[in-house]
């Protein structure tokens, strides 16, 4: 999952931790978060703005969201379809 982990170490018991060491780790995965936080919204929405782009462009890529799109390929993809059945049913 990528999220930042700074909210939950600041909540855990990690931060009044007697041993210095173990205080040290909270601080740096804080230090961590603040940092690759904003990146990683940034990443998302890069991805995001990528993606949505490329539908706009081709929207015929909808078509694959169809059930019975899949489905026909599945019954009519002769050994394509049905070693696509068999991946699926092993992932």
């Amino acid at each position: 999952m990528a999220t930042p982990a700074f909210p939950a170490l600041r909540a855990s018991p990690c931060a009044r931790h007697p041993d210095p060491a173990v205080r040290c780790a909270a601080a740096g995965h804080e230090r961590i978060g603040r940092a690759f936080g904003p990146i990683m919204a940034l990443w998302f929405l890069a991805l995001a703005a990528m993606g949505i782009s490329g539908v706009l462009r081709h929207p015929t890529v909808l078509i694959a969201l169809d059930p019975i799109y899949g489905l026909k390929f599945l019954v009519f993809g002769g050994a394509k379809g049905f070693s696509c059945s068999a991946a699926f049913s092993y992932a």
